[in-house]
């Protein structure tokens, strides 16, 4: 508890002089910091309901339909997005959303769009593929993002 009373303390005196841009910064980082913990807790919760009536988790992963099952939320402050694949709730920049939007727009069908979506969080979020089971560029999940995305998102010029 000391420990956390220091850090507030430090952290106060370093607002003052961070100007609005980085505030904001600091914001969005806490807002997901906070709803990283209450995905956990969750997730915690339903681990224990899982192990009490008998649920194999094992048994559920082998259910492609729901384990590609593709949604999208507004944020907190609508300045991100939760991309929801299956289970899993990964947050997203508007800027990261923007370039998931493109590739699905720009892309000839699903087996290219999967290909570029591979790629694109490969490199930039390969923490999306790895928490969604996600193993290579021929992943039913990612032909699902891709229809889900292009279904509701558009791109302006």
């Amino acid at each position: 508890m000391e420990t956390n009373d220091k850090l507030l303390k430090e952290l106060r005196k370093l607002i003052k002089d961070i100007p609005g841009e980085g505030l904001i910064f600091l914001i969005e980082q806490a807002n997901k910091l906070v709803y990283n913990k209450r995905v956990e807790e969750l997730n915690a919760m339903q681990a224990k309901i899982n192990k009490k009536s008998g649920s194999n988790s094992k048994t559920t992963k082998k259910q492609p339909v729901q384990r590609c099952t593709v949604s999208v939320e507004r944020g907190s402050f609508n300045r991100s997005f939760i991309l929801i694949i299956g289970t899993t709730r990964k947050t997203v920049t508007e800027d990261e959303m923007v370039k998931l939007v493109r590739i699905c727009h720009v892309a000839d069908n699903a087996e290219d769009a999967s290909g570029r979506l591979y790629n694109r969080l490969k490199h930039e979020r390969d923490d999306i593929l790895l928490d969604a089971g996600i193993g290579s560029k021929n992943d039913k999940c990612l032909s699902e993002i891709y229809k889900y995305l292009k279904a509701n998102f558009s791109m302006e010029d």
